[in-house]
């Protein structure tokens, strides 16, 4: 474990190295929500992106990569790779100073539920912000939110269903600009990181 203070100092560095390559980078997880003690670092982001041309076609046909620039930033902050690449949305990774750290790369469209998410804990995510959604009638996928009734559900390895969705043109949520864009189409009052918890969000509401 490690003290707030010291995982916070963490946290800069890594924001110092990897914010020029991302268009967007914040701290999650338990270091956002101030507890006094932190097991690892969360980082939500999005890598900027460079659009690569295939030399063996005429056209401009290509695709969008992670720019070598982040790669590179990464690189330096990092002792090894546990899990994940830079062209998925999850790594694992051990920095230089032996701490772990989550770095979690959603869609753009995805980015402020996925911080909400991220920035936790476990119990106010599930009872409150899923319970939330739920109750509009969507559901989460790999994708993002989609409509219950355009998914089914499966088992995955931990017994927890897994929603994937059924049809090719699905119904898709808004573009959150913001944390609090996010809460408010929840139908819920924006809450601080710090706050988040079932206990402290009960006092909070009253």
């Amino acid at each position: 474990m490690y003290t707030l203070s010291s995982a916070l100092t963490t946290a800069a560095t890594v924001i110092q190295h990897l914010a020029p390559h991302c268009d967007r980078i914040d701290v999650a997880g338990s270091v956002r929500r101030q507890a006094y003690e932190v097991k690892d670092l969360e980082i939500v982001c999005q890598p900027k992106k460079i659009f690569v041309k295939n030399p063996a076609l005429l056209f401009d046909e290509g695709k969008w990569q992670v720019s070598d620039d982040f790669e590179l930033a990464l690189d330096s902050i990092s002792a090894s790779v546990e899990k994940g690449q830079v062209s998925g949305r999850y790594m694992k990774i051990i920095l230089k100073n032996g701490m772990p750290i989550d770095l979690f790369m959603p869609q753009p469209a995805d980015y402020f539920r996925q911080l909400v998410i991220r920035t936790g804990n476990s119990d106010y995510v599930h009872n409150v912000i899923a319970a939330s959604w739920k109750m509009k009638g969507w559901c989460g996928t790999e994708n993002g939110l989609r409509k219950i009734s355009e998914c089914a559900p499966k088992n995955g390895t931990d017994g927890k269903p897994i929603w994937r969705c059924t049809t090719d043109h699905p119904t898709l949520p808004p573009v959150w600009e913001s944390e609090k864009a996010f809460f408010y189409w929840l139908g819920l009052p924006f809450t601080p990181p710090e706050c988040r918890h079932i206990n402290n969000y009960v006092n909070y509401r009253k």
